[in-house]
């Protein structure tokens, strides 16, 4: 079977709707702060040197943060890291 783009998209896309389910927790948080802060996209992508795309599809669901990405999220909204991702808490404690 030729693979179209519409193959594609039935083939796989039961995977990006788990992923982007596994993501809500991360662009809900990571876009309620930065509102809260009375930040916009942009000023957050400076403040936190993520490219601004990267953080418009980490606040989409579109992209899983790497653990540099959450730190420097946390640093550019003056939170802590375990807080904004709180599984990275539960990763750091079964390293231990």
């Amino acid at each position: 079977m030729k693979l179209t783009t519409f193959n594609f998209i039935i083939q796989f896309g039961n995977i990006n709707k788990s992923f982007r389910r596994l993501s809500v927790i991360y662009r809900n948080k990571i876009k309620k702060t930065r509102l809260s802060k009375g930040m916009l996209q942009i000023q957050l992508a400076a403040k936190s040197d993520i490219n601004f795309a990267t953080v418009s599809r980490l606040e989409n669901g579109w992209l899983k943060p790497t653990g540099e990405q959450k730190k420097k999220l946390a640093r550019a909204l003056e939170v802590k890291t375990n807080w904004l991702f709180p599984e990275t808490k539960k990763i750091m404690e079964k390293k231990k």
